[in-house]
């Protein structure tokens, strides 16, 4: 009997690439959201730090230049971490786009899988009954003890 071939193979092999190119870029939206949330962690606590000077310096142990300078610090920490947090929303967005595509993929590439599962059973099922069938067809041979 000729060996099985499932005739969506490249199908099917299109679907599963598919899947993991999406996989891959989940897994990079998922790091590149950890860098950005480890980011706005350090701006912070950077932020913290600049409000301690600040207050250090409003009771008089530092000049008014030196006070405007740290108000600016802050502002300009304050202006990007409202980038990195605009940044978070459209990675975030990213990311349910991205996993609503990816679970439709993995839906269609498993229907496709499971087709080729009942196919292949189906081959496995012929080829015993062909087997069984040629047996069957086949003459008894005796072992020669002369039994008739």
């Amino acid at each position: 009997m000729k060996k099985f071939r499932f005739r969506l193979e490249k199908l099917l092999n299109i679907r599963r690439q598919a899947e993991e190119d999406l996989a891959r870029k989940l897994s990079s939206l998922g790091a590149e959201k950890r860098n950005i949330l480890r980011e706005l962690g350090e701006m912070g606590r950077e932020r913290q730090g600049l409000v301690q000077t600040r207050s250090g310096l409003q009771k008089g142990e530092l000049t008014l230049p030196l006070v405007e300078m740290n108000r600016y610090q802050i502002q300009v920490l304050e202006r990007a971490s409202e980038r990195r947090l605009a940044r978070l929303d459209e990675v975030e967005s990213e990311i349910r786009r991205t996993r609503e595509v990816f679970l439709e993929r993995s839906r269609e590439r498993k229907a496709v899988d499971k087709l080729r599962e009942k196919r292949h059973r189906e081959y496995l099922q012929q080829e015993r009954q062909m087997e069984r069938k040629e047996l069957d067809d086949q003459p008894w041979r005796g072992s020669g003890t002369g039994i008739a």
